[in-house]
C-alpha cells in the first residue's frame, strides 16, 4: 500500500485480503487510511471485495471506463497519500506516516511478536 496506491494493492495477490486490510489499518491506528480504503472499496463495487484476482482486475477495468468513478477514485488515491504526510512526527516521506504507526504498535505489543 505504501508505494502503489489503492489500485496497485487490489491488483496484487494480497488484494484478496482487502476487507481484512481495513481492520488491520484500524488496529494500527491508521483510521484515515482505513476510511479512505473503505470509501474506495465502496466505489469498487459490491462488497466484500472479491478474493479472486481476475474479478478484481475486471472491476478495475470497469472503473477505468467510467469517468465519474475514475475521478472519485483518483481523488481517494490523492487523499491516501496526503493522509500519510499529515503525521510529521514519523518523518516527511509519505511512507513514514504509514510505517511509523505500525512500527510503534508492534513495539508497544512486542510481547505478541518476540520472546522477551
Amino acid at each position: 500500500m505504501g508505494n502503489g496506491g489503492i489500485s496497485s494493492f487490489l491488483t496484487e495477490d494480497y488484494g484478496s485480503c482487502a476487507e481484512e486490510a481495513i481492520a488491520g489499518l484500524r488496529m494500527f491506528g491508521l483510521n484515515k487510511h482505513a476510511e479512505i480504503m473503505d470509501e474506495a472499496f465502496n466505489l469498487f463495487g459490491p462488497r466484500p471485495v472479491p478474493r479472486d484476482d481476475n474479478e478484481r482486475w475486471k472491476r478495475l477495468e470497469s472503473i477505468n471506463k467510467s469517468p465519474d468513478i475514475m475521478e472519485a477514485w483518483d481523488e481517494l488515491e490523492c487523499d491516501y497519500y496526503r493522509s500519510d504526510s499529515e503525521e510529521p512526527r514519523y518523518g516527511n516521506d509519505y511512507r513514514d506516516g504509514f510505517t511509523g504507526p505500525i512500527a510503534e504498535w508492534i513495539y508497544e505489543h512486542r510481547d505478541r511478536f518476540f520472546v522477551i
